[in-house]
């Protein structure tokens, strides 16, 4: 039985799939999504645990899909990434909009595991 359901959010195929690999090999199930209007529609489907965003996407970015998915299920755990990070978005994304974590790329995959492992006992 997978340790927790991993809904993946990002408009890089690399990205998506690097990081559906890693979290399948460390026991989690993955669905992926290229955009945030995407990934919003898996939510009801797919009922993750987690949600692993990118911020920067077309249509629905992060924080919209982060708002939207927390709107239907309060418990699910967002945890952003960006290419492009402030300290003020980091801010933005852990004050104000809730979320779980927030990692700059390129990923740091031994601190994600740690993350990832709370975020699924947290929601």
């Amino acid at each position: 039985m997978p340790k927790g359901r991993i809904l993946i959010v990002d408009d890089e195929p690399a990205i998506v799939e690097s990081l559906s690999e890693m979290l399948q090999s460390w026991g989690y199930e993955t669905s992926v999504a290229a955009d945030g209007s995407a990934g919003l529609a898996l939510v009801e489907e797919f009922r993750p645990s987690v949600i692993i965003t990118d911020i920067y996407m077309p249509q629905l970015d992060g924080f919209g899909l982060l708002r939207e998915a927390r709107a239907l299920h309060t418990e699910i755990a967002v945890i952003l990434l960006t290419g492009a990070g402030t300290v003020e978005m980091a801010l933005r994304a852990i004050q104000e909009e809730g979320a779980f974590h927030y990692f700059e790329k390129p990923l740091d995959f031994a601190k994600l595991r740690l993350v990832v492992e709370r975020a699924v006992e947290y929601s």
